[in-house]
């Protein structure tokens, strides 16, 4: 269950990410309940209400079952902290979204906009992976984990925000309501997602391995992104046809980029996890 004997760092990380984690819980789901009024934005109220639990799902499955098996797998006190730098994770990226030019709350259900409530929901659920994956395998300390997760995020963030400046996908999906690109996006976050959460997976061993390795294993995200810049540029609305087809321009695609992410972790198989102990002593002295 835990020894509850946290260092002055994890207690402070844990104290930050727990108030931010619960107060980003009540403020996220008090804007659903509040702002939409509409009837036909029940849909996307369910999206979003949903997506953070399923993200949360699966962070509690890697925490239980793929985390570091001497000191997170059976260990409540240490589950709890992952748990909750996890919440604080996505809600602040969902506050974030308003910077790549929609939001979850303004566009998604004051204006009842199905595609901007699809890109929040795979925003937070691309973020979630990234985090999850950071929490694989084993490390001599909390920022083992934590530190790759961040610059992992910042990377995919960096690059959602150079896709948004080359394509203005936003216009498209925030004021033309375009829900074959909301789908085409949330694909793509979700898809990039779990590739850079799986290239931050495993035992760490060292900070350059870490971040060699990531760098290595990443290499199937630039194709997509071009994938992504190709698709949106040959399905923007017109005036001859606004609203291009959701099926062929944005659910298939989307499907395509979760599918070729997947499948990618299929074929490097597991990440290392209890194989390649660093201890906390190890690690002071290598510094």
């Amino acid at each position: 269950m835990g020894k509850w004997d946290f260092d002055g760092d994890e207690a402070f990380f844990f104290f930050v990410a727990g108030i931010v984690g619960v107060f980003g819980f009540f403020n996220w789901y008090l804007q659903i309940i509040r702002r939409a009024r509409r009837v036909w934005a029940g849909h996307i109220r369910f999206l979003l209400a949903i997506a953070p639990m399923i993200a949360g799902a699966g962070l509690v499955f890697v925490l239980t079952h793929w985390a570091d098996p001497k000191y997170v797998i059976d260990q409540l006190d240490y589950q709890l902290m992952f748990f909750a730098g996890g919440l604080m994770w996505v809600w602040l990226i969902g506050w974030m979204l308003p910077l790549f030019g929609m939001s979850p709350w303004d566009d998604g259900l004051e204006r009842a906009n199905p595609a901007a409530g699809m890109v929040s929901c795979g925003a937070i659920l691309g973020a979630m992976a990234i985090y999850a994956g950071g929490n694989v395998g084993g490390g001599p300390t909390i920022w083992t984990t934590i530190f790759p997760a961040f610059v992992a995020t910042v990377a995919w963030m960096l690059l959602w925000l150079f896709l948004e400046l080359v394509t203005r996908s936003s216009d498209q999906i925030a004021i033309d309501r375009d829900f074959a690109g909301g789908f085409r996006l949330a694909g793509f976050l979700i898809a990039g997602g779990l590739i850079l959460g799986r290239a931050i997976a495993g035992d760490w061993t060292s900070w350059d391995g870490t971040f060699r390795d990531a760098l290595h294993l990443s290499w199937p995200l630039p194709i997509l992104a071009i994938s992504l810049i190709v698709l949106t540029f040959l399905n923007r609305p017109t005036p001859e046809r606004p609203a291009p087809n959701v099926v062929t321009a944005g659910l298939i695609p989307a499907l395509v980029f979760v599918a070729v992410a997947v499948g990618y972790l299929f074929l490097l198989g597991p990440a290392d996890i209890g194989k390649h102990v660093i201890t906390y002593e190890q690690y002071m002295g290598a510094k």
